[in-house]
């Protein structure tokens, strides 16, 4: 017998909504963190209609919702099932809630590589809000003169660790204009990254200019020099993911 079934019907609802986690997550959060379709499946169908909306949109740790774990750990199967549950007029707000970093789930999916999530996400929502939630940005950072990203955006910066399926996927959503524009900008951007040996220079990214900073440059006591590592090495924590794997938060 389960937890849920060992619980009287009277009081299983209220178990299911009221319960929040000391890191601030529902038995949603949690569901979609591990990605079980079914457990997602019962826990949304025991929640009331009325108040499905309002438990699907919670946010928890990092202000993530469950769509977010969702996301980053690429459970696509758990991903639908929630979506399936969203009508069609509500799964805009649903998919372009924020969270800590004012990031997307469509954000989320885009920095992990992962090209299905990308591609549910997008398709889940009214055709005339596509391009709209493929430009949306993150939080903008002035003291460091950071603006926000978009999702395009982060297909730039990640297509170097082998990100060009999730690019691919949100191209076919674009107009051409800003399909050309996107391999302006993949242009320029491999350029800086092949002028990384010369220290600290600027580039421009989506429209943004930006100084980037080569580490690779220095050893592990912090001075200038070669660090022994070959140029094209990827640390560990940003080696692309596959559908189905965990991805580290942005």
């Amino acid at each position: 017998m389960s937890l849920l079934e060992s619980i009287p019907a009277n009081l299983k609802v209220e178990f299911i909504t009221t319960f929040v986690s000391k890191e601030g997550d529902t038995f949603l959060h949690t569901a979609g963190n591990q990605g079980n379709p079914d457990i997602i499946r019962i826990l949304l169908e025991t929640v009331p209609e009325v108040q499905r909306f309002e438990y699907i949109m919670a946010k928890g740790n990092m202000k993530f919702t469950a769509l977010h774990w969702l996301a980053i750990h690429g459970h696509a199967s758990g991903l639908r099932v929630l979506l399936g549950f969203v009508p069609l007029e509500q799964r805009l707000r649903v998919i372009a809630s924020r969270d800590f970093e004012l990031k997307t789930a469509l954000h989320v999916a885009v920095w992990c590589g992962f090209a299905e999530i990308a591609k549910i996400l997008i398709e889940a929502v009214p055709e005339e809000y596509r391009i709209g939630l493929i430009n949306t940005q993150d939080r903008a950072y002035r003291k460091e003169n950071i603006t926000g990203r978009s999702a395009l955006d982060y297909a730039i910066m990640r297509e170097d660790f082998e990100h060009e399926d999730v690019a691919k996927v949100l191209l076919s959503f674009l107009p051409s204009e800003q399909r050309d524009k996107y391999f302006i900008d993949r242009k320029k951007h491999r350029l800086a990254e092949l002028e990384k040996d010369r220290g600290s220079f600027k580039i421009t990214v989506g429209g943004r200019e930006e100084e980037i900073f080569d580490e690779r440059k220095r050893n592990h006591d912090g001075e200038d020099g070669d660090s022994g590592a070959p140029a094209s090495k990827v640390r560990e924590e940003e080696q692309p993911k596959k559908s189905g794997s965990s991805c580290s938060v942005m």
